[in-house]
């Protein structure tokens, strides 16, 4: 979870609107095409990272910041986007304000002893401006560093 915090300190907006739940989906590439991107991920973090993407989870607000954290679930944000009365992002701006838009985690991979993490987010904030990005951290010293991080797409 310190390695999503970290993610968090990273944006600008001083508050963040994260979808309650973790978004799980189909990950099926090989692992020796993904260590092109993570010369040091280790095969046991990506195994349980695949594993762990097949469902999702609740965030809760554990976050150490000075940001305000905005939790949306799955079915606001589809209520939201189904109306036919307004544009869903405009609703999403009037209810939450000046924000980066919707952010979404997956579930962490770690290795054994989880002194390694993969995660996922992507931030989407308006129909067609948005970005994901896989991100890996190594636990040194006491603390989540970033070790590198890949852009998986952008819009």
């Amino acid at each position: 979870m310190r390695s999503i915090q970290k993610i968090i300190s990273d944006f600008k907006s001083k508050t963040l609107v994260i979808k309650k739940e973790t978004r799980g989906f189909e990950f099926n590439p090989d692992f020796k095409d993904f260590k092109k991107y993570f010369e040091t991920l280790e095969k046991e973090t990506f195994d349980d990272f695949a594993v762990k993407l097949l469902t999702e989870d609740t965030l809760t607000n554990s976050f150490i910041t000075r940001k305000r954290i905005i939790f949306i679930s799955s079915a606001r944000i589809l209520e939201m986007y189904s109306s036919t009365k307004s544009d869903g992002w405009e609703t999403f701006y009037k209810e939450n304000g000046k924000t980066q838009g919707i952010t979404t985690f997956s579930r962490i991979g770690y290795n054994k002893n989880k002194s390694q993490a993969l995660v996922y987010h992507g931030t989407q904030s308006q129909w067609l401006i948005g970005a994901g990005y896989y991100d890996l951290f190594e636990f040194r010293r006491g603390k989540w560093v970033r070790i590198s991080s890949y852009k998986a797409w952008v819009l």
